[in-house]
């Protein structure tokens, strides 16, 4: 990753940290043209293969985040996130923040989960454990940077 993707991918996660913690949304107008960003990087300092590395990373953090919007475990929002990402960062970085992520998410979930003292059992009531995916994104994302090979 050079460092211009870098710095890129470190202010996009943090204005979308911001937008997602105050106002839990990641408006479009913050992912799309980061996307656009991505895309036209990768395309014009590697040509056709550039594209591809932008296109496999954007589709992939799509694809993986709508499927587990479908399952209403992230927002829309989330999902283009990741989307975007992978336009910047490619395949395997987006999937390495997509893991740790998860796994941040997961540790996060059993925090609130002992702190509020509330079993399994009493989310089958309606009540869904809710917080800014992005407490785990953030998180993640310099999880597998700082273990990047």
């Amino acid at each position: 990753m050079t460092i211009i993707v870098a710095v890129l991918c470190a202010i996009y996660l943090g204005i979308a940290f911001y937008t997602d913690v105050t106002r839990s949304k990641i408006p479009n107008r913050l992912t799309v043209p980061i996307a656009i960003l991505g895309l036209g990087l990768h395309a014009m300092t590697e040509g056709w293969a550039g594209f591809l590395y932008a296109i496999y990373g954007a589709g992939a953090g799509f694809v993986i985040l709508f499927v587990l919007y479908l399952f209403k475990a992230v927002g829309a929002g989330d999902v283009k996130l990741f989307a975007a990402l992978g336009a910047v960062t490619g395949l395997q970085f987006t999937m390495q923040s997509l893991m740790y992520s998860v796994l941040y998410a997961g540790a996060i979930a059993v925090v609130i989960m002992l702190i509020r003292r509330r079993t399994w059992i009493s989310f089958g009531e309606g009540k869904m454990l809710k917080f800014p995916f992005m407490y785990a994104v953030l998180p993640g994302a310099v999880t597998a940077f700082l273990y990047m090979p």
